[in-house]
């Protein structure tokens, strides 16, 4: 679920135009894992704000990591999510 819906969502990201980049990935800033384990709804997991285009070994080196910026704080803040047990990267 979280994949397709990340795929409908990867239009934004990438200026309205739906196309594959050789070698990136469309990756979620606060890992899904995270979202799974502290009950983050797919639509925020999904939302442009916590989506970014990196290449594929900068999303394996971040792995389960979240990288947490002024765009989708508002998830921490909204389930109150606990940075002290969350892997930052």
């Amino acid at each position: 679920m979280v994949n397709r819906q990340t795929k409908d969502m990867q239009h934004l990201i990438l200026g309205g135009e739906l196309i594959k980049l050789e070698g990136y990935v469309v990756d979620h800033k606060i890992s899904r894992l995270v979202g799974f384990r502290y009950g983050v709804s797919i639509d925020d997991m999904c939302h442009v704000s916590n989506l970014q285009v990196i290449t594929c070994s900068e999303n394996k080196k971040k792995s389960n990591a979240c990288l947490i910026d002024k765009s989708n704080k508002w998830i921490i803040k909204k389930y109150n999510l606990p940075l002290g047990e969350i892997r930052l990267y």
